[in-house]
């Protein structure tokens, strides 16, 4: 941190926070999902509404595409059985 601009360090901290957030939440929930759906059915409603706010985006943001391929990435990954 330089003396000339003590809070400069932390505003740029708090910015990387406030983004990173919000993009491991996106990235958080297909796997998040899937694993519910396949080992803890009793949790799987709950894990849905955890992922209320990213159908939201993939269905208003135009980012369709992208989220739908890295949830079937997920669901593909997931689906695989386990290597002995």
């Amino acid at each position: 941190m330089s003396a000339e601009h003590p809070g400069k360090s932390h505003a740029a901290r708090w910015v990387l926070s406030v983004l990173t957030v919000p993009v491991l939440y996106v990235l958080s929930v297909p796997p998040l999902t899937q694993l519910c759906g396949r080992y803890a059915p009793k949790w799987s409603q709950d894990a849905d509404a955890y992922g209320v706010p990213f159908t939201w985006l993939r269905d208003n943001a135009e980012l369709e595409a992208p989220l739908d391929s890295y949830s079937l990435w997920w669901m593909k990954l997931i689906l695989l059985p386990p290597v002995d």
